[in-house]
């Protein structure tokens, strides 16, 4: 149940189509880069460095359409460059001054705050705004463990189910793309 866990995570933050399937292709879920198509932000597959002004431009996008999102996911990569978008302004030591920090968790806009958070599954060159409450997983048949007939003294079982993610208001989200992949020069 956790490799279905992590598939499934992996899934929702990286499926850009989805499949109707048939009887002899199975269906594919769109995840949520999928279901965003309002406020897409891209440069025409030319990669561009990640600045606040596309952050704000979002953000200001879904805020005008009613959306109130929360959370900005990353990729690893994404959350490094991030952090070095002050120019080294974020470095600091904590109160008893024996560790240095530098990184950027929350940005506060015009338009809320934002949450960063990472995701492992996430890829590199785009950045999801998101308002999680708007996103939901829909179970068309819940998960369960069965057991299927044994051999000798084997005992098999197999897990099925059936999800898919359910975008209750794409609009109130948005996606940045075309973003540079490599850290800035120092």
């Amino acid at each position: 149940m956790k490799l279905i866990a992590l598939d499934v995570e992996y899934a929702y933050m990286n499926n850009s189509d989805m499949l109707a399937g048939d009887a002899s292709t199975a269906r594919q879920m769109g995840g949520i880069p999928y279901w965003i198509t309002t406020n897409v932000f891209d440069n025409n597959s030319t990669p561009r460095d990640l600045t606040f002004d596309m952050i704000g431009e979002a953000l200001q996008s879904v805020w005008e359409v009613g959306g109130n999102p929360g959370t900005m996911v990353v990729s690893p990569m994404t959350k490094r460059i991030i952090g070095k978008m002050t120019n080294g302004a974020t470095k600091f030591l904590d109160a008893d001054e024996s560790k240095l920090k530098e990184r950027i968790d929350v940005i506060e806009t015009d338009f809320g705050t934002l949450k960063i958070v990472v995701d492992r599954w996430y890829a590199n060159g785009s950045v999801l705004i998101i308002d999680p409450s708007l996103w939901k997983t829909a179970y068309l048949r819940p998960f369960k463990t069965l057991d299927i007939p044994k051999t000798g003294d084997m005992i098999k079982k197999v897990i099925v189910g059936e999800m898919t993610i359910e975008a209750r208001a794409e609009e109130a989200n948005a996606i940045i793309s075309d973003l540079t992949a490599t850290l800035p020069e120092e």
